[in-house]
């Protein structure tokens, strides 16, 4: 979350939100209806963008993340940077309050 916070300068709060939830639907039983009934659909469709389909071979997935890569939103790019820079504290936060925990 420094990346985006520190770093990049974001303070946009649905790129941030994202950020913290972005792997919410692949790792918890969270759906993207209970993501936009609590976040708000930009945030979900942000989310959603970002969410892989586990039930397809790895390889599978990796290629339609390229296919799918220009039609993403303009804030997906972000999310995805965050993604890889250690992200999980942010990633146990997003699911606490995805769950109802926090």
């Amino acid at each position: 979350m420094s990346v985006l916070c520190v770093e990049a300068g974001i303070n946009n709060s649905c790129v941030l939100a994202a950020a913290a939830l972005h792997d919410t639907i692949e790792h918890t039983e969270t759906t993207p209806a209970e993501l936009e009934a609590e976040f708000g659909s930009q945030i979900a469709s942000i989310v959603a963008e970002m969410t892989d389909d586990k039930a397809l071979p790895k390889a599978e997935r990796k290629q339609l993340q390229i296919e799918r890569a220009s039609h993403k939103s303009r804030e997906a790019p972000f999310v995805k940077q965050s993604a890889g820079h250690g992200d999980k504290p942010a990633r146990e936060l997003g699911y606490r309050v995805a769950l109802g925990l926090l």
